[in-house]
């Protein structure tokens, strides 16, 4: 598979574009790449054109200008297919990616036939907050500034160091230790995963957006709610994995609640559905397209 280019109004963002048929669109997570749904990719393109572009700051996307929101991130998305004229997408969103699925269906009704959240972020955000001397978060104490927030000593700081020195090894463990409880990918697959994830330049601005996104009608510790959840009303699948050390299953049900959407619990499942249980995956989202 070889990634194409196109540039936007704000940035240039690479994409991988594969196969024909119905349309699929995959959002990746903090900290990767379009590349993680390689897998997915493979098994997709075979009867479906699937689009899956690299976030700005991400992968071989541009980092032309900062941003603040997974809304902004969102944007860049629209704009990607409103140049490929492209609508009625199955929106399937990984994490992070999960909250930009959420912005770009809730303000742009017309993209999407059908929205899968896969071990997403929360509709309501994914708070990091203030440590104490022992490195316990300060539930309810938000960080005030960018700034403060990447000089946390446990989430963020660490990795800055990390893609800084571009220490693949480091890298490694970490997504071993936080995304692959359950199995190990294929080594070579992973090999590459570790490269994307040190060409992120973008990490601030991603924990301080999805620390912020708040779509629903009360405030949060970092953002008022805007209330745009209540836009989505097409047919929704939300997954869990029961061993994700990442997104709880609090924040699974926020989002099946809002969403009205079917809850599907994947089992032995870390993190990474794509490694975990990649044709369980394959096959809900075929079911999510009838729906």
């Amino acid at each position: 598979m070889n990634k194409k280019s196109i540039k936007l109004s704000k940035e240039i963002i690479s994409y991988y574009d594969e196969g024909e048929g119905p349309l699929i669109l995959l959002i990746h997570g903090n900290t990767s790449s379009s590349y993680f749904y390689v897998p997915l990719i493979e098994k997709l393109r075979v009867n479906h054109r699937v689009i899956a572009p690299d976030l700005r700051g991400y992968g071989d996307s541009s980092y032309n200008h900062r941003f603040d929101t997974l809304k902004e991130l969102a944007e860049d998305i629209y704009e990607l297919l409103k140049a490929l004229k492209l609508e009625k997408l199955v929106v399937v969103g990984w994490s992070l990616g999960g909250g930009v699925a959420l912005e770009l269906v809730a303000n742009h009704l017309e993209v999407a036939s059908h929205l899968f959240l896969l071990n997403s972020t929360t509709y309501k955000g994914f708070p990091l907050f203030m440590k104490d001397e022992k490195g316990q978060q300060i539930i309810g104490k938000a960080y005030q500034t960018k700034e403060e927030m990447a000089n946390d000593p446990i989430n963020v700081a660490p990795m800055l160091n990390i893609i800084a020195s571009k220490n693949k090894q480091f890298m490694d463990f970490i997504l071993k230790k936080s995304i692959y409880t359950v199995n190990e990918p294929e080594a070579t697959y992973q090999e590459q995963c570790v490269e994307e994830c040190l060409k992120q330049r973008s990490l601030v601005d991603s924990d301080w957006a999805i620390s912020r996104i708040n779509m629903g009608s009360e405030p949060s510790a970092y953002s008022l709610g805007s209330n745009t959840i209540q836009n989505i009303t097409i047919p929704t699948y939300v997954t869990q994995g029961d061993k994700d050390l990442l997104v709880s299953e609090t924040m699974v049900n926020d989002n099946v609640l809002a969403l009205k959407a079917k809850k599907i619990v994947y089992s032995p499942c870390g993190h990474s559905p794509i490694v975990d249980c990649l044709d369980l995956v394959y096959a809900d989202i075929l079911e999510l397209e009838k729906a």
